[in-house]
């Protein structure tokens, strides 16, 4: 779990642990999760089916990914999307990085659905 922080753990990074750790011993957690590691082929199956504006924010520390980079862009290649990469980041660079992040996410919002004023007004 610490491993995932690379750059910089959260200020609330020993409560949330202990919270993760309190909710995996609470019955039939350990089982779902497993069961959802164990469907990353599902996931993949299903990116055909995204047919909506999207964009990828990959921790180029991600140490879930053998190649981080790589798979962020195949992935934003095959989604169409747009595709960052936050450097020193790991697998949760929007906690790490989030002053990186929220600009990113935000700017993302509003391009993904843009209104008119008249729509605003409205």
């Amino acid at each position: 779990w610490d491993s995932l922080f690379p750059a910089q753990k959260p200020a609330d990074h020993a409560q949330y642990r202990q919270a993760l750790r309190d909710n995996l011993r609470e019955p039939g957690r350990i089982t779902a999760f497993r069961r959802l590691m164990l469907n990353v082929n599902d996931a993949h199956a299903a990116l055909d089916g995204v047919h909506v504006p999207t964009t990828i924010m990959m921790g180029a520390k991600d140490h879930d990914f053998k190649n981080p980079v790589q798979e962020a862009l195949e992935l934003g290649k095959t989604l169409g999307a747009s595709v960052h990469i936050i450097d020193n980041a790991g697998h949760y660079p929007h906690v790490e990085m989030h002053e990186q992040v929220c600009p990113l996410v935000t700017d993302f919002l509003r391009n993904a659905h843009p209104t008119s004023q008249a729509d605003r007004a409205a």
